[in-house]
Order: C-alpha cells, then sequence, then structure tokens
C-alpha cells in the first residue's frame, strides 16, 4: 500500500489566508528576486544602459531560461 497526499486546494477555493500565502510565495519565488538583483547590480555597476543590458542579459540565462524549462515540467506533472 503507497501513501499519496491529498491534492491541494484549487485557487479559487483558497481561504484568504491561504490566497496571501500563495501569492506571497509566487511573489518571493528565487527566481524573481534573482532576476530583480540581477538587474540591479547590471544597473548599479555602470549607471547606464550598458549595466542594464548586461544585467538583463545575465537575468536571462540565469532566471528566464530556467524556469521557462521548469514550469511546463511541472505543470506537466500535475
Amino acid at each position: 500500500m503507497t501513501f499519496s497526499p491529498p491534492a491541494p486546494p484549487a485557487f479559487a477555493d483558497c481561504t484568504p489566508r491561504q490566497k496571501a500565502a500563495r501569492v506571497l510565495s509566487d511573489a518571493l519565488a528565487p527566481v524573481h528576486l534573482v532576476v530583480a538583483l540581477l538587474l540591479l547590480v547590471g544597473w548599479r555597476s555602470t549607471t547606464s544602459w550598458t549595466g542594464l543590458g548586461r544585467g538583463l542579459l545575465a537575468a536571462l540565462f540565469c532566471g528566464v531560461v530556467p524556469i521557462g524549462i521548469i514550469a511546463p515540467g511541472a505543470a506537466g506533472a500535475r
């Protein structure tokens, strides 16, 4: 006999407290923080468009591309 945990409730069926927790967890996900920090560091390093462009390039390859690969795979596993 194997154990399978119950499915989490849909967002519409959650209590306001659960909805707030889910939104906060999604907003503070590591990928969002990595992208924001890379853009900030890129801008602050030169305070010009060049630094922001380099930060954007780093954010693309360190945050956007990985989550673009992981998210569809995780959605398919549900």
